[in-house]
């Protein structure tokens, strides 16, 4: 999934502005900043599906999407993947899909958590978990948002 600009202009900006309102409600930054990556690495699987589907999205310089409208569709997109009715917004077969986003998140978590997991409770645990699960799907669901706001033609 890694590519050298793998974000539109546009949702490099949603992220930067994620990690910075991040780094003001969260005890340490590295927090925010993993809220980034998740983030990122949500999006990067979005793209990939896109790929694998043949479609060639790209920015488009006539829309003038706010990253307040960006926030509320993808929260919308992530809203329906989570507890919703996902297939609208799947190109591709709904178990690689999910399978793929649990595989991330499960990575992440992991990545995440070796360091200072014998240092939370089982509580806490749950809840970074839970917090990373929030962001990788947000990350999916704002390429989905840029398409269904008209930023991607």
């Amino acid at each position: 999934m890694a590519q050298a600009h793998p974000l539109t202009a546009l949702a490099g900006q949603f992220v930067a502005w994620v990690v910075s309102g991040e780094k003001d409600v969260q005890l340490h930054a590295d927090i925010a900043t993993w809220a980034g990556a998740e983030l990122v690495a949500g999006y990067c699987l979005r793209q990939v599906e896109e790929d694998d589907a043949g479609l060639q999205q790209r920015p488009n310089p006539e829309n003038a999407v706010t990253l307040e409208q960006l926030d509320a569709a993808a929260r919308e997109v992530a809203t329906a993947l989570r507890i919703g009715d996902p297939e609208p917004h799947l190109i591709g077969e709904p178990d690689e899909i999910f399978t793929a986003l649990n595989t991330i998140i499960a990575a992440e978590i992991d990545n995440r958590l070796h360091n200072f997991r014998e240092e939370l409770d089982p509580a806490a645990c749950d809840e970074f978990a839970d917090y990373v699960t929030a962001w990788v799907i947000t990350g999916y669901a704002v390429r989905v948002a840029e398409r269904k706001l008209g930023a991607l033609v």
